[in-house]
């Protein structure tokens, strides 16, 4: 009997024996991970958007920026210095106290810095369980493990979107949209037991030796941004900023749209419903249409869908007077199903050209650096617009602007990722077995592979 299932497990979901314990642990961390992280924000946005006026929404994408940018240098300096399933474990616990203290202060008072605080807060727990989570599970699994098994582990977070977005939705009148919080506390001290569970299963790695350090460039010294001399990464870096912003001013029109005709405990409801269908939608996308697309169709066609869904999403709110909050959900919702599934995969692949020493600079600049520092910027605008007593349309136009300069970079990204491919393939940098793609599905490797197979115009695609 424990044949057939091993051997079942293997043919529909590639678990091969020996690693069933891993994987199962993995995708309840990784569940547990995201569903942390869906509960915080759909609690936290009802609450704020309940209780503090809606210019105050723009201030927080400022100090959030902030706070994920100090969480991340700091999560950098002690990360190789701690064993990771202790430093996970301890990060969880802290989050889940965190959590806690905010729920008891928020029965006794409803002061201003209550609420700022807990969306600042839920903001940097979620940047930090995710960057731990995928940490570890790089120590778990090898690497031809990883490319073969990430796919189905991150699917184990995706459904918890789904599962955790429509309880919120269905329970949040019942017990409240604060006391949902204890959710949040009571997945985060799973993620700690898991943690340290899954570090048992960890290859042992010891800690580095201090008699040989190992220098690496500081990620905003001079050797650490000459990646920008690149052509192709500067492009990239554009691509990063340019979409963080067009998503940060989406993302206030959908919660200033749903606080303008909801209260507390049904925008709770609201946002887990909307998760939960995004997060089923996601996992469809992820599962059936991201390899394909890439595979059939290249990598320009699967990098356009998000930004021609947020154009389009917005665009038909501003075409009504009264567009209803199903309307004005769509952008957002293009983001919620695109942005994590097809868009990600493919922008992974604009870093195959790249060396992997200037490829782990570049990352680090991008996404720790770049992307909340144009999320702030986007923050500051919009809380000068909001000042001056301006209205929705004319984000719709920058929401419009913003895309159009994002499809234009892509159009470029595209012709410099040929280039850089056929450049890296004639000074033989390209690795596909390196542990960066581990997280990428076997379908769209195989199109790369393909790709690289013929001549060089097929690598348009």
């Amino acid at each position: 009997m424990a044949g057939r299932i091993e051997r079942a497990l293997e043919a529909g979901l590639r678990i091969r024996p020996g690693e069933q314990r891993r994987v199962a642990l993995m995708a309840l961390y990784a569940a547990n991970a995201i569903g942390a992280v869906v509960v915080g924000r759909s609690v936290r946005d009802a609450l704020y958007l309940s209780n503090r006026p809606a210019r105050g929404l723009a201030g927080m994408y400022i100090w959030s920026s902030i706070a994920i940018v100090l969480v991340s240098w700091l999560y950098a300096r002690i990360a190789d210095r701690m064993r990771r399933g202790l430093l996970n474990a301890l990060s969880a616990l802290g989050c889940a106290a965190l959590g806690a203290a905010f729920w008891a202060v928020l029965t006794v008072t409803d002061a201003v810095w209550v609420y700022a605080g807990l969306y600042v807060f839920v903001e940097a727990m979620g940047s930090l369980v995710v960057i731990q989570f995928w940490t570890l599970a790089n120590d778990v699994f090898h690497a031809r493990e990883a490319k073969r098994l990430f796919g189905l582990i991150g699917g184990g977070g995706t459904l918890a979107n789904v599962i955790f977005g429509l309880l919120i939705g269905r329970y949040a009148q019942v017990f409240g949209a604060q006391n949902l919080l204890l959710l949040m506390v009571a997945q985060l001290v799973l993620c700690a037991v898991l943690a340290q569970a899954g570090s048992r299963l960890a290859s042992p790695s010891p800690l580095p030796l201090r008699s040989r350090p190992v220098k690496k460039a500081r990620v905003l010294s001079r050797a650490g941004l000459s990646f920008l001399s690149q052509r192709h990464l500067t492009i990239v870096a554009l691509i990063g900023a340019v979409s963080a912003a067009a998503v940060t001013i989406v993302d206030f029109q959908f919660k200033l749209s749903a606080a303008a005709v909801l209260d507390e405990n049904d925008l709770a409801g609201y946002f887990g419903r909307f998760y939960g269908i995004c997060g089923g939608v996601a996992l469809a996308v992820q599962i059936w249409v991201t390899g394909r697309v890439l595979e059939r169709y290249g990598i320009l066609a699967s990098l356009l869908p998000l930004p021609l869904g947020l154009a389009l999403g917005s665009g038909a709110s501003a075409a009504f007077s009264a567009p209803g909050l199903f309307v004005s959900s769509l952008a957002k919702g293009s983001d919620t199903i695109f942005r994590y599934t097809i868009n990600d995969a493919s922008m992974q692949l604009l870093y195959v050209p790249v060396q992997p020493h200037v490829r782990g600079r570049a990352k680090a600049f991008i996404d720790g650096v770049l992307k909340p520092s144009s999320v702030a910027c986007a923050g500051a605008v919009l809380l000068l617009y909001k000042h001056s007593g301006g209205s929705g349309r004319p984000l719709t136009a920058a929401v419009l602007l913003l895309v159009a300069l994002w499809i234009g970079l892509l159009v470029r990204a595209r012709g410099e990722y040929v280039r850089s491919l056929v450049e890296s393939l004639e000074r033989r940098h390209l690795d596909l077995s390196g542990m960066q793609f581990s997280g990428l599905n076997e379908a769209t490797l195989r199109a790369l592979r393909t790709a690289l197979g013929g001549d060089p115009g097929t690598i348009l695609h």
